[in-house]
């Protein structure tokens, strides 16, 4: 091969072009502070307000005020289950209980260890498990809940596998009984139909580098009726929800990045779907034992992920075949980039049942807007190769 091929979309995305020149000029010339009141800082407070409007148009958010900027997906998702869970428990009863908390077994690390965290300090905490079929469902979440319930917390989008969760009827359950519904949307904010408006969810996290937007930046919905208690303090940036001096820039580039996600969403998500239905047709029928961990129905997008193929590889383990694949020019992962450098199988696959030696074979493709049907069957070919020359 003369060039790589990226196929880790789902750990970080390349820069569009687009959203580096709409980066651009405030990068270099219009630099001022946002919290200042001379002319550069006006400048770029403006900016940041208008990048604030334009992504609660975007995402469905009635109050662009309800909307704080932070560093990225794991800052929102902490914020969000320790900002909200203290908040409530200050409120709740002591008579009703400690405080109990409840999120989905195969939450991103951003989430669980936060909620470790809530352990620690006191709370009660409760994991709903998907089911074989890789998705939450609302029968299982309602017999979970409690009357010091306090927060409920379900990712929108599996990173691993793919699956979309069905947060209307998961809120819907939380809302029944007063409860707060959080969702990590990192994974799924552009690569799905996603309205705040629509899912009836009370706060969302989501990122700007897994949609080709930059990284450092993020942001965090939070709605007014919901109680929440600012983790990050110091100069009373975002309403006193987040301190820091703003990242001008960085929220441009979210918003730009999420404008284009937009736009071309639709068409995206049927080129998307035919590539991924493509690859895993070519893998499964190959004769090598490749299979998916769950059923990927084909031209299906509204229940998985079009950009993402969860597949498990006889023979190799996880960290072989990516080195394997990275020494051909392929970049893969076995998993969360967070924890793809452990040999411990993946939570999200023992979460649906997947038994650990089936696990270790455990590889994550994902692409997006710059990859191509051709570098697919490229890496297709050089996968089938590696699993038929281990059985050699």
């Amino acid at each position: 091969m003369t060039s790589r091929v990226y196929l880790d979309y789902a750990a970080t995305s390349p820069l569009d072009k687009r959203v580096l020149d709409a980066m651009m000029p405030y990068l270099t010339q219009d630099f001022g502070n946002a919290s200042t009141l001379y002319e550069e800082g006006r400048v770029s407070h403006e900016a940041v307000e208008k990048s604030r409007h334009d992504i609660a148009t975007a995402i469905g958010c009635r109050d662009p005020y309800e909307l704080v900027f932070t560093s990225g997906g794991t800052e929102s998702d902490n914020t969000a289950v320790m900002g909200i869970a203290l908040a409530a428990k200050a409120r709740l009863k002591k008579s009703l209980g400690p405080g109990h908390v409840i999120c989905s077994s195969f939450e991103h690390k951003a989430v669980l260890e936060p909620v470790a965290k809530l352990k620690s300090l006191g709370f009660d905490v409760s994991h709903v498990s998907p089911r074989s079929d890789g998705f939450v469902h609302p029968d299982d979440l309602e017999k979970l809940i409690r009357q010091d319930t306090v927060l409920v917390s379900v990712m929108a989008a599996n990173n691993e596998i793919g699956t979309i969760q069905p947060l209307s009827e998961l809120a819907e359950v939380a809302h029944s009984h007063n409860v707060p519904f959080h969702t990590d949307a990192v994974a799924g904010m552009g690569k799905m139909h996603f309205s705040i408006r629509e899912f009836g969810v009370d706060s969302v996290s989501f990122t700007a580098h897994k949609i080709c937007g930059p990284k450092g930046i993020g942001a965090l919905y939070v709605s007014k009726k919901v109680p929440f208690q600012p983790l990050i303090l110091g100069g009373g940036q975002e309403k006193g929800r987040r301190s820091g001096t703003s990242d001008t820039p960085g929220a441009i580039g979210l918003a730009k990045a999420l404008e284009l996600c937009k736009d071309e969403l639709d068409v995206a998500l049927e080129e998307h779907a035919k590539m991924r239905d493509s690859l895993i047709s070519k893998l499964t029928e190959s004769g090598c034992g490749i299979t998916t961990p769950i059923d990927i129905e084909p031209g299906n997008y509204s229940s998985h992920l079009s950009n993402v193929v969860p597949l498990l590889v006889p023979k190799l383990e996880s960290e072989t075949l990516v080195m394997k694949l990275d020494e051909m020019g392929f970049s893969v992962s076995g998993g969360s980039a967070c924890t793809s450098a452990t040999t411990k199988a993946s939570h999200v696959l023992t979460s649906i049942g997947v038994s650990d030696d089936k696990a270790s074979g455990f590889l994550r493709i994902s692409f997006g807007r710059f990859t191509t049907q051709d570098q697919l069957d490229a890496f297709a070919d050089a996968l089938i190769s590696i699993v038929r020359n281990a059985g050699a």
